[in-house]
């Protein structure tokens, strides 16, 4: 009883675009620029990224998340173009996304940059009705089989950003119609704010505080919070919280100068906390080349 249950409300959740906001991921102040096409380019280095998520685990059909992204810088130190490749799965359904993207920065004041950034690229959904267990298997919706959707996305981002600070504004997706081929998606379009400030507690041990705020015009919302500590830039370690949803441990170590990972386990908060043993996140990170005089308001 129980798993039909949950299976409905999964189904449900789909339909009203409430699984949860876009493509959610607790990583947000270590990879940007994939929440922000604005961030792309932010690391002067090309760098290549890979995260895993895996959301509620214990619940069958929970969300399942990878990204692998890779960005990189002009010579000019202005513009950048990078992207990223996602994949998506909800209950019976799986969305991939290809998001290439572009951005340019402008120097505003000595320290001081400022920076656009546009993301374009498909979304390829496929619901698999076949695995459900539904009691009239002649419904419309149901009775397509694999039905496969692809649909255009844009993304666009605005960046703000000294050698301690760091905030963004971003509306990840433009084409978010409230239509079979946006299940995935939220159902509506979203904007999301996020920023960090580094702070130097003394030779050894700094700390980011960072905070991220989701709406969309539905009148939905969720706030995140975050606080890193670094040690001798090696070890990092964090606590989050997500409104309503998730308290979250981080755990980030620099393996060298070009090779970084970190971990997040959430501990569910909300109404699914009785079914849920918590959720995963993976971040790996590749440099491709390193300058150590560079400074930028990340640890990892």
């Amino acid at each position: 009883m129980i798993k039909v249950i949950l299976n409905m409300v999964f189904m449900g959740s789909i339909f009203l675009g409430r699984a949860q906001f876009n493509q959610n991921h607790a990583h947000y102040l270590v990879n940007p620029e994939i929440q922000n096409p604005a961030f792309i380019g932010y690391n002067v280095e090309p760098q290549a990224a890979f995260i895993w998520r895996q959301q509620w685990t214990g619940i069958e059909g929970a969300p399942s998340t990878q990204w692998l992204s890779y960005d990189t810088r002009f010579p000019d130190n202005k513009n950048a173009i990078g992207g990223y490749i996602s994949m998506d799965r909800l209950g019976v359904s799986q969305m991939v996304k290809i998001a290439p993207g572009y951005s340019h920065s402008f120097t505003l004041s000595k320290g001081l940059k400022f920076a656009l950034g546009l993301n374009a690229g498909l979304s390829i959904v496929n619901h698999n009705w076949s695995d459900l267990d539904v009691q009239d298997a002649s419904d419309e919706l149901f009775a397509q089989g694999s039905p496969t959707f692809i649909s255009p996305n844009l993304a666009f981002g605005l960046r703000l950003n000294s050698k301690k600070f760091f905030a963004g504004i971003s509306i990840p997706e433009f084409f978010n119609q409230n239509s079979r081929n946006s299940l995935l998606q939220g159902g509506t379009t979203q904007i999301q704010l996020f920023s960090g400030y580094q702070y130097t507690y003394n030779r050894d041990i700094k700390f980011i505080p960072g905070i991220a705020f989701k709406a969309n015009f539905n009148g939905d919302y969720q706030f995140d919070a975050n606080l890193i500590g670094n040690y001798k830039d090696l070890i990092s370690l964090g606590l989050s919280v997500r409104q309503k949803d998730a308290l979250g441990v981080l755990l980030g170590m620099k393996v060298n100068q070009q090779f970084k990972f970190s971990y997040v386990y959430e501990l569910t908060t909300s109404d699914l906390s009785t079914y849920s043993r918590g959720s995963h996140e993976l971040s790996l990170r590749y440099l491709f080349s390193y300058n150590n005089k560079l400074v930028n308001p990340r640890f990892f």
